[in-house]
């Protein structure tokens, strides 16, 4: 029984030594499949890497100042309380929120309608993206109303349907294809990176959007304040009129209260002279928190902070003409050898 076992593996152990020497002489006399299969992979690998381009990727790092922000949030804020009224409030500025802001369709297409120099010609960052992402190829039939497309107005508002029809596909090619996002969650810290076959067009983009979120963001600051201010000015105006029915009211009572004999009759000029004595010490303290909180607001420190700009940031990106040949040739090297052998194992 163990002869036999024995003999059987010997026999299956020939087999596969057989087969091996077999598949071994099959592919010296296949010697041209291998060689024709090294040189079209290495022509597939060069033309990837033809089609893949140079890519110019740009960084924007920048941290949020979280005292500034709540310092101008809260002095409008105190500024509104200390008058007796719900201050108005724009939300939350963290981290997230500059975050989305980054990707919204008003500051990228906002950013693309910034007039910026690249390769020695100043245009519209819209412009300038027609060329550089390569839609003058994409929308190249003479018949086509996107043919040799222009952007003539540089704001939304004076935008035409096709402008902002045009706009819109732009926006959505960028979020999908160029732009990139990191949201530090533990700290204030914030990287955007902008990614495009033109290195002028990637800096020159992530420098406009910053300075646009920027002034978003003050705008949005300045709308809150003169929602207070109004609100505020409002109630000092309020305070003021109260004063002059107070001070009246105890000239009235003074002049009423001239030949009293009786002190009973002083009862009302007294409570008169406290309400006007209360009403002065409201309005001296809301004037003096409306001129604080104004001084504090205007003063405040810029929100954002750029830490690494793009000009310092840019990085080449590309698939080596070399090594895509060389990933190429052997990728459809081991193909064809693989193929080799299923015809061998299946001819066997």
């Amino acid at each position: 029984m163990e002869n036999q076992h024995t003999e059987k593996n010997e026999i299956d152990f020939k087999l596969i030594s057989r087969f091996l020497k077999s598949y071994l002489r099959g592919l010296l006399s296949s010697w041209k499949v291998l060689v024709i299969a090294l040189i079209l992979g290495a022509g597939i690998g060069r033309l990837f890497s033809w089609f893949i381009g140079v890519n110019y990727s740009s960084t924007l790092s920048y941290a949020i100042q979280n005292n500034a922000t709540s310092s101008a949030i809260s002095s409008a804020l105190s500024l509104a309380s200390s008058f007796g009224i719900a201050g108005k409030t724009t939300g939350s500025f963290d981290v997230n929120y500059f975050s989305e802001l980054s990707k919204s369709s008003k500051i990228i297409k906002e950013t693309l309608l910034q007039k910026v120099k690249i390769n020695g010609k100043e245009d519209l960052l819209a412009n300038h993206f027609y060329y550089c992402s390569k839609f003058h190829k994409k929308w190249d039939d003479t018949d086509d109303p996107l043919y040799q497309f222009k952007f003539k107005h540089n704001t939304i508002k004076s935008l035409t349907r096709l402008e902002d029809s045009v706009l819109t596909v732009y926006y959505d090619y960028i979020v999908d294809k160029y732009l990139t996002l990191t949201t530090a969650e533990n700290f204030a810290f914030n990287h955007i990176n902008f990614i495009s076959p033109n290195r002028d067009f990637s800096i020159a983009f992530l420098n406009s959007q910053i300075e646009l979120i920027h002034k978003h963001y003050l705008l949005s600051i300045e709308n809150m304040n003169a929602f207070n201010f109004d609100v505020a000015t409002r109630r000092v105006d309020s305070l003021a009129e109260a004063i002059r029915i107070a001070d009246s009211k105890v000239a009235r009572l003074k002049d009423n209260s001239a030949n009293t004999v009786k002190q009973s009759g002083l009862i009302d000029l007294n409570n008169a002279i406290r309400e006007q004595t209360l009403l002065n010490i409201q309005y001296s303290a809301a004037v003096n928190n409306f001129e604080a909180s104004k001084t504090a607001l205007i003063s405040t420190a810029p929100v954002i902070q750029v830490i690494d700009e793009p000009d310092f940031t840019v990085e080449v990106k590309y698939f080596d003409p070399i090594v895509a040949s060389i990933v190429g040739a052997i990728i459809l090297l081991v193909m064809a050898l693989g193929l080799l052998f299923m015809m061998k194992l299946f001819s066997s």
